[in-house]
């Protein structure tokens, strides 16, 4: 190339990110109309560049794309200025578009035909410029920038417009109690945008970026949020009736006590999401992922779940009814052979039972710590019981506390089993006169496990309490006269109860294995 070529060269400007990088990528540079993505070590993507898309770890491509797919690079923007987002590559399709990593760039090539020419664009346009099919009216930008008291107004005089701001870029405004209903907001900047008590119904909504977005209590119900970033976004409250969340990512996302009936969830993205009290009646989850997702409480009555993820899901009193589907729900990890099932909470239970490894350490754990405290802890109780359960913690043992509160059915009665046999030994409050011997008879005659009663002095056990004795396990009783007077004996209590466990243990070992032969009969 001659000097006077390199003096024609059009000038290089560089965008850097703050001497950070992302990704290996350093900086953008703008050289004449064309845009590039560069670092030392990584290929260089240019606008207009054909590439192949790939999921993280966990098969997930933002934007609403798929593993594997082919787009072309639209633009580039700069990171947010404290860093908060590495979404800076605009890819499209015929299918959509929208904005992923550098990560998200499996090792771009340039195919035959391809060259710089192909990036191209309008010198004029800004660099973080957000293409789109729809293109936002200024006027209802300018609109937005006056405030939501002049906008909410503007809407009220204009009831028959449709506001137009798709791509708009609305980072920084205060958008709380907006009227948004049936608004063109596709693939809007909204990252961390505050949209409290926000009217969005009916919005479109696709392939917005909304990621750490405040929707508390906003009203999204009949939107269309397909493809859309809500990752870290927090919903609690929300309404959500009846919106399309295809493809969405609401990974972290907060949704609780929100109203997702009738909601479509297909082939979107919840794992980590938290799921506290939520409605999710009636609603469809097709090839959802809901791993490591929190579902407490959640209302599933009419829902059908179909191919879904749920590799580490806690779930928790789920409320289902005879029209609740569920089907083919994957058990495992990407990388483990495929277990499915057709329950969510069997699910959690295979996941627990198919590491064995697990399972045996947690149960040797709790057998060789777990202390079963038992009682009808009242108010002006249960400063005994926290200190005795203090006290057991320092000497090494994991207290259970059984609170018998309320009346014992069969589900207690179970639960109550379950529990002593996982324990190295029972201590049992028998203060309160009133209290049920019930929890005592659940136990002491069915199962060997050293039986520690206990009981203020000044009071009387139970009248049926004494039959109890005929099994060897039942433990002496101890009357304490203050809460420093039992703390005091906790210890020893302790002993003796271990050392039962260990004459227990011994007796089992020297029964007799074998059946005799003879039998020594008296007097021949």
């Amino acid at each position: 190339m001659s000097a006077s070529d390199k003096n024609d060269s059009p000038p290089r400007k560089e965008f850097s990110f703050g001497g950070s990088s992302l990704f290996g990528y350093e900086k953008l540079v703008r050289q004449g109309n064309c845009i590039t993505l560069e670092g030392e070590d990584v290929p260089t993507l240019h606008q207009g560049m054909m590439v192949e898309l790939r999921g993280d770890s966990r098969g997930y491509v933002p934007g609403g794309f798929r593993h594997g797919q082919r787009a072309k690079i639209v633009t580039f923007r700069q990171p947010f200025d404290n860093g908060s987002t590495d979404h800076i590559i605009r890819v499209s399709n015929e299918e959509g578009d929208g904005w992923v990593k550098p990560s998200n760039i499996a090792n771009p090539q340039r195919h035959p035909g391809e060259s710089h020419a192909d990036c191209i664009v309008d010198g004029s346009k800004d660099l973080t410029s957000v293409p789109d099919q729809a293109v936002a009216d200024p006027k209802h930008v300018r609109a937005i920038a006056e405030g939501v008291q002049h906008w909410n107004r503007w809407r009220e005089a204009n009831p028959n417009e449709t506001p137009r701001l798709s791509g708009a870029d609305l980072r920084g405004f205060d958008l709380r109690h907006i009227n948004l209903q049936g608004a063109d907001l596709s693939s809007i900047e909204g990252y961390g945008i505050d949209l409290y008590h926000a009217d969005l119904r009916c919005a479109n909504l696709r392939r917005a970026f909304l990621q750490s977005a405040k929707l508390f209590k906003a009203d999204l119900s009949g939107a269309d949020l397909t493809g859309a970033s809500l990752a870290s976004a927090d919903l609690g409250i929300a309404r959500l009736r009846k919106v399309t969340l295809r493809n969405a990512n609401f990974m972290e996302c907060n949704l609780s006590s929100a109203d997702l009936s009738q909601a479509d969830l297909s082939s979107a993205n919840l794992n980590y999401a938290r799921l506290f009290d939520t409605n999710l009646s009636d609603a469809t989850l097709v090839e959802t992922s809901l791993m490591a997702t929190l579902l407490i409480r959640v209302n599933l009555k009419g829902a059908k779940l179909r191919d879904c993820r749920v590799h580490g899901a806690a779930v928790w009193k789920i409320q289902t009814d005879e029209h609740t589907a569920q089907t083919n729900l994957i058990v495992t990890d990407f990388n483990d052979p495929t277990v499915t099932t057709d329950n969510l909470e069997i699910a959690q239970l295979i996941h627990f039972l198919t590491g064995t490894q697990a399972i045996r350490d947690i149960i040797n754990s709790m057998t060789g710590r777990a202390v079963l405290l038992l009682g009808r802890f009242t108010n002006e109780r249960i400063a005994v019981l926290s200190a005795m359960a203090d006290r057991l913690r320092e000497l090494g043992d994991l207290p259970i506390i059984f609170n018998f509160d309320k009346p014992v059915d069969r589900t207690v009665s179970e639960t109550l089993r379950i529990l002593a046999g996982l324990s190295k030994f029972i201590i049992a409050d028998l203060t309160d006169p009133k209290s049920s011997p019930y929890e005592s008879h659940l136990t002491v005659p069915d199962m060997a496990i050293p039986f520690v009663p206990i009981i203020q002095q000044g009071q009387s056990q139970f009248s049926m309490f004494e039959d109890l004795y005929d099994y060897d396990w039942l433990l002496e009783g101890f009357a304490y006269r203050n809460t420093a007077h039992l703390l005091e004996n906790v210890e020893s209590l302790r002993e003796e109860a271990m050392q039962k466990r260990e004459d227990i243990r011994a007796r089992r070992s020297k029964r007799r294995k074998e059946f005799r032969t003879q039998l020594s009969v008296s007097g021949r």
